[in-house]
């Protein structure tokens, strides 16, 4: 590999410079580095840089928010980090973030605390939950409840990765005179973001 370029030889006549000039040639062309996919090339006053641009997992797919009221899926557009699709695409909610899932039902958790002698007791406690809209619900704890809401927020525009589902089927018109109807979506939501439900009163 060649990694200076090379010296300039006594000029005798035209086929010595013509031969160094070719050399010169190849030395360059050996340096300039080549636009290839997955790389980034930054060329600057001081040097060429190249990095490698992380690439999704297969079937990962980067999407835009655009509507999030319903009660299990996103409506979304493709989006590839520069253009927006121009086709809405239905993204399943992740699991705990889906109203169908919880809405009018009890579930029983056990809850573990300390005693006053520090000795691990646990008591199972019965949450109802009912959904006013996609993202405020109450939940109740026996004679006591709160409010909740998901945080973050979700915002139009929001970017979020989804992976393909092909069996998955979500709720459409939950909460409505409408009755539910089932609907399958090819792609579910990783909540990358980490949206959860948290206590707002």
């Amino acid at each position: 590999m060649i990694t200076a370029p090379p010296p300039l030889p006594p000029l005798r006549n035209q086929k010595a410079l013509g031969d160094w000039l070719n050399r010169l040639r190849d030395f360059a062309v050996m340096q300039s580095p080549m636009i290839a996919q997955g790389v980034h090339t930054s060329r600057t006053m001081v040097g060429t840089f190249r990095r490698a641009i992380p690439e999704l997992p297969v079937g990962i797919t980067q999407f835009r928010i655009k509507d999030w009221r319903d009660s299990d899926y996103l409506i979304c557009r493709p989006w590839n980090g520069k253009v927006e699709g121009s086709n809405d695409v239905y993204v399943a909610k992740s699991y705990y973030l889906r109203a169908d899932v919880f809405d009018g039902t009890s579930i029983d958790i056990e809850v573990e605390s300390l005693d006053e002698t520090d000795t691990l007791v646990t008591e199972t406690h019965t949450l109802e939950y009912e959904y006013h809209s996609s993202t405020f619900r109450t939940v109740t704890d026996g004679d006591a409840s709160e409010t909740e809401t998901i945080i973050p927020r979700f915002l139009e525009d929001d970017v979020i990765l989804a992976a393909p589902s092909t069996e998955l089927q979500v709720v459409f018109n939950l909460g409505t005179d409408i009755s539910p109807d089932f609907h399958a979506t090819q792609w579910v939501d990783l909540n990358c973001d980490a949206r959860a439900w948290m206590k707002s009163s």
